[in-house]
C-alpha cells in the first residue's frame, strides 16, 4: 500500500498522469493534498488509466 498525503502543487498534487498509455494504479490512498489549478488529489490527462482499490478523499483545489 502507498499513502500520498500533505502535498501541494500547481496541478495533480497527489498523483498526476500525463499522456501515458495504460498505467495501472492500485492500493493507494490519496488524502489531504492541495492543487492550485487542476487535480487536487489526482489528475489524469489524455490517458487511459486503470484505478483499483483506491481511496481518494479530503483533497483540495484552491483555484479554477
Amino acid at each position: 500500500n502507498l499513502i500520498i498525503t500533505g502535498n501541494y502543487a500547481r496541478t495533480g498534487s497527489g498523483v498526476s498522469v500525463w499522456r501515458q498509455s495504460g498505467p495501472t494504479l492500485s492500493d493507494i490512498i490519496i488524502h489531504e493534498n492541495t492543487a492550485e489549478k487542476y487535480g487536487g488529489g489526482i489528475m489524469i490527462y489524455t490517458s487511459n488509466a486503470t484505478l483499483t482499490d483506491m481511496i481518494i478523499s479530503g483533497n483540495n483545489l484552491i483555484g479554477s
